[in-house]
Parts: C-alpha cells; structure tokens; sequence
C-alpha cells in the first residue's frame, strides 16, 4: 500500500506527468537532458531536477551521465515490482497517445484514505451498493456520495441504479492502470 500512496503522491502532479511523457515520447533519441526539459516543457532547470529526480526515485526513468550532462531514459525498473508493473503501462498509453493523460485523473483520487479504502472494497466485491457501503462504513448515504464522488469523476468507479429500485450501485473501475492501482491498495 505504501508503494502505490508513493507512486500516487508523486505522479499526482500534471507537470510532472508531462515530463515523463516527454521522456517516453523521445526513446530513441540519445536520453533527455535538463536543458531538452527547459526547452520542451516550459520549466526552469531546478524545476525540470526536481521533477526528473522524483521520477527516477520511482524507477520509472533512469540516469546516465555523459560528461558534464546527465541524461535521462524511459526504464521501468525499481525496488518495486508492483509500480513498474504500472509504470509500463502508463509508459504504453502515452506512447498510444502522448496527449491524452486523463488517466491521470486517478493519482489525486487515490490521496484521500476513505475513498482509497472505500473504492478497494468495491473492487474487491465487484461492485456494491451505496446501501451497502453506507452500512460497513457506518455512515450516511449523502456522505458516502460526496466522498466518492471525485472517485467517480476521475473514472475510478462507476455508478449505476441497480433494479427497480433505484439504489445507486458502485462498480470497479475499467481503466486498467486505474484497476491495478486499485487492486494494490487492498
């Protein structure tokens, strides 16, 4: 759980998204240095570091020096097995389509400790009621709703009313990064 709250933490952060798209988007060129970031992104060099050094620490990115420069390659490596099993599969969607980061949409979805816990659960019941939820979590349906509600927005669930009774039912997510992110927080 600790793993995925850190990779979480540090990819919450569309600037930092950004640069790890420009890292994967120019694999075969010889490695990404501060300056390209500089140029590229928009950013200062302490900025670009900061950033740079956040991504290696997760071993989604990796450094080189060559002289006086360090340059920078998309390696999906680490201590952690778990993140560079979903740091290769955000690597595969930005090389899919390096525009598109609304996956990232998750990151800041999974910061909150009850809709962590919550969203899991529906995970791992494969969809359940708010009726349900608002029972195991002893509280109310309203609060329950407002609580999942950036969950939902950020495509982590889903809701649907289940039978003829109206009840909203929660369902796991579909996006299979956000799944695996999911099913690491159990």
């Amino acid at each position: 759980m600790k793993e995925v709250w850190e990779l979480c933490k540090k990819l919450n952060n569309p600037v930092r998204m950004k640069v790890l798209a420009e890292i994967y988007a120019r694999r075969a060129a010889p490695g990404v240095n501060v300056g390209i970031l500089v140029e590229s992104c928009g950013l200062n060099e302490p900025t670009a570091s900061e950033h740079l050094s956040a991504l290696a620490s997760l071993g989604l990115i990796r450094r080189c020096r060559s002289g006086r420069f360090v340059n920078y390659y998309p390696e999906i490596s680490g201590d952690y097995p778990n993140i560079a099993q979903i740091g290769g599969m955000i690597r595969e969607r930005v090389l899919e389509n390096p525009g598109n980061l609304s996956f990232t949409k998750v990151f800041p979805a999974m910061m909150n400790a009850f809709r962590a816990r919550a969203v899991a659960f529906i995970a791992k019941a494969n969809g359940i009621t708010l009726l349900d939820l608002a029972e195991k979590y002893d509280k109310e349906m309203r609060l329950i709703t407002r609580d999942l509600k950036p969950a939902v927005e950020a495509g982590l669930i889903s809701v649907s009313a289940d039978g003829a009774d109206g009840v909203y039912r929660y369902n796991p997510p579909s996006d299979p990064i956000a799944r695996r992110i999911v099913e690491l927080s159990v």
